[in-house]
């Protein structure tokens, strides 16, 4: 093998390692920006979670969801949905600053 032979093949290896898989496909010269587009989404792991999604993919069960994933709304609030988050924003903020609540407390370590 000559030494971009082994350049080549320890790139690819290093791909791999890092869960990567090369794809050659062949598509109509014009649909070429949509595949390009498409596989940068799938670089960014929210976009690729809303393209993978909206093509009817499940979620991966294999792989843990992050914290983010389990808070993020899926969907946008309803107006009734809204007005309760920021009550309850608002009750935070006001528990926040009530003195009763938030005193110093003795601790011996």
């Amino acid at each position: 093998m000559n030494a971009r032979t082994n350049a080549v093949n320890s790139h690819r290896r290093r791909l791999r390692k890092r869960g990567l898989k090369r794809v050659e496909v062949q598509v109509p010269a014009r649909e070429t920006d949509v595949i390009r587009k498409a596989a940068a989404m799938l670089r960014d792991p929210i976009e690729a979670a809303q393209l993978r999604r909206h093509l009817g993919f499940d979620p991966p069960q294999d792989q843990p969801r992050s914290a983010l994933d389990v808070f993020a709304m899926e969907e946008i609030p309803s107006p009734q949905g809204e007005a309760l988050w920021e009550e309850a924003m608002r009750d935070a903020e006001r528990i926040r600053k009530d003195p009763r609540l938030n005193r110093l407390r003795d601790l011996d370590l």
